[in-house]
Protein backbone atom coordinates (compact mmCIF):
# COMPACT_ATOMS: atom_id res chain seq x y z
CA UNK A 1 0.00 0.00 0.00
CA UNK A 2 1.35 3.50 -0.85
CA UNK A 3 1.00 6.41 1.21
CA UNK A 4 -1.86 8.03 -0.82
CA UNK A 5 -4.29 4.65 -0.15
CA UNK A 6 -3.22 4.79 3.29
CA UNK A 7 -4.39 8.10 3.62
CA UNK A 8 -7.15 7.29 2.03
CA UNK A 9 -7.88 3.99 4.19
CA UNK A 10 -7.16 6.18 7.09
CA UNK A 11 -9.84 9.07 6.40
CA UNK A 12 -12.09 6.10 5.74
CA UNK A 13 -11.62 4.59 8.94
CA UNK A 14 -12.24 7.71 10.51
CA UNK A 15 -15.34 8.90 8.45
CA UNK A 16 -16.68 5.15 9.32
CA UNK A 17 -16.70 6.05 13.30
CA UNK A 18 -18.54 9.28 12.31
CA UNK A 19 -20.98 7.34 10.53
CA UNK A 20 -21.41 4.51 12.79
CA UNK A 21 -21.93 7.26 15.88
CA UNK A 22 -24.74 8.57 13.97
CA UNK A 23 -26.85 5.45 13.19
CA UNK A 24 -26.39 4.84 17.27
CA UNK A 25 -27.27 8.21 17.85
CA UNK A 26 -30.53 8.37 15.81
CA UNK A 27 -31.66 5.15 18.23
CA UNK A 28 -32.03 7.56 20.65
CA UNK A 29 -35.08 9.02 21.93
CA UNK A 30 -36.83 12.56 20.61
CA UNK A 31 -35.00 15.44 21.87
CA UNK A 32 -31.97 13.89 23.26
CA UNK A 33 -29.74 16.56 24.01
CA UNK A 34 -26.11 15.86 24.31
CA UNK A 35 -22.89 17.18 24.12
CA UNK A 36 -21.12 14.75 22.53
CA UNK A 37 -24.22 15.41 19.76
CA UNK A 38 -22.81 18.80 19.23
CA UNK A 39 -19.37 18.09 18.91
CA UNK A 40 -19.88 15.15 16.45
CA UNK A 41 -22.08 17.51 14.44
CA UNK A 42 -19.75 20.22 13.80
CA UNK A 43 -16.47 18.28 13.79
CA UNK A 44 -15.13 18.14 9.90
CA UNK A 45 -12.44 15.44 9.38
CA UNK A 46 -9.80 17.00 7.33
CA UNK A 47 -7.13 14.56 7.14
CA UNK A 48 -6.02 11.15 8.50
CA UNK A 49 -2.89 9.12 8.31
CA UNK A 50 -2.18 5.44 8.93
CA UNK A 51 0.01 6.33 11.94
CA UNK A 52 -2.92 7.04 13.49
CA UNK A 53 -2.94 11.15 12.97
CA UNK A 54 -6.35 12.74 12.19
CA UNK A 55 -7.05 16.79 11.84
CA UNK A 56 -10.15 18.06 12.59
CA UNK A 57 -11.71 21.12 12.42
CA UNK A 58 -14.20 22.08 14.81
CA UNK A 59 -17.39 24.79 14.37
CA UNK A 60 -17.92 26.11 18.00
CA UNK A 61 -22.04 26.56 16.91
CA UNK A 62 -24.48 28.40 19.30
CA UNK A 63 -25.81 24.72 20.19
CA UNK A 64 -22.46 24.90 22.36
CA UNK A 65 -23.99 27.89 24.21
CA UNK A 66 -26.42 26.37 26.75
CA UNK A 67 -25.61 22.17 26.99
CA UNK A 68 -24.28 22.37 30.54
CA UNK A 69 -27.73 24.26 31.68
CA UNK A 70 -28.73 21.37 33.70
CA UNK A 71 -25.01 20.62 35.43
CA UNK A 72 -25.36 24.88 36.83
CA UNK A 73 -23.33 26.10 34.96
CA UNK A 74 -23.55 29.20 37.22
CA UNK A 75 -22.64 27.94 40.17
CA UNK A 76 -19.76 30.50 42.18
CA UNK A 77 -16.79 29.47 41.59
CA UNK A 78 -14.56 28.29 45.14
CA UNK A 79 -12.40 30.65 46.21
CA UNK A 80 -9.34 28.38 46.37
CA UNK A 81 -9.43 27.65 42.55
CA UNK A 82 -9.33 31.44 41.99
CA UNK A 83 -6.00 31.47 43.44
CA UNK A 84 -5.03 29.04 41.29
CA UNK A 85 -3.68 31.39 38.46
CA UNK A 86 -2.39 30.61 35.35
CA UNK A 87 -0.15 33.20 33.12
CA UNK A 88 -3.84 32.76 30.90
CA UNK A 89 -5.58 34.70 33.75
CA UNK A 90 -3.18 38.50 32.73
CA UNK A 91 -4.00 37.74 29.25
CA UNK A 92 -7.65 37.28 29.70
CA UNK A 93 -8.01 40.19 32.31
CA UNK A 94 -5.93 42.27 30.42
CA UNK A 95 -8.39 41.86 27.19
CA UNK A 96 -11.43 42.25 28.83
CA UNK A 97 -10.39 45.18 30.99
CA UNK A 98 -10.43 43.39 34.61
CA UNK A 99 -6.90 44.74 35.46
CA UNK A 100 -8.14 48.40 34.67
CA UNK A 101 -11.00 48.35 36.00
CA UNK A 102 -12.72 49.74 33.51
CA UNK A 103 -16.37 49.68 32.65
CA UNK A 104 -16.38 47.57 29.95
CA UNK A 105 -14.69 44.59 32.15
CA UNK A 106 -16.30 41.83 33.49
CA UNK A 107 -15.27 38.76 35.45
CA UNK A 108 -14.35 35.40 34.52
CA UNK A 109 -17.10 32.59 36.05
CA UNK A 110 -13.83 30.02 35.69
Amino acid sequence: MNADEGKSRARAAVQALFDRYFVLASKRSKGHIDFDGEVMKNLKLIDAGPEGSVVYELHIAPGFSNLNKHHKVHTPVLPEHQIARIPWDDEFEKQWGIAEKTETGVKSKI
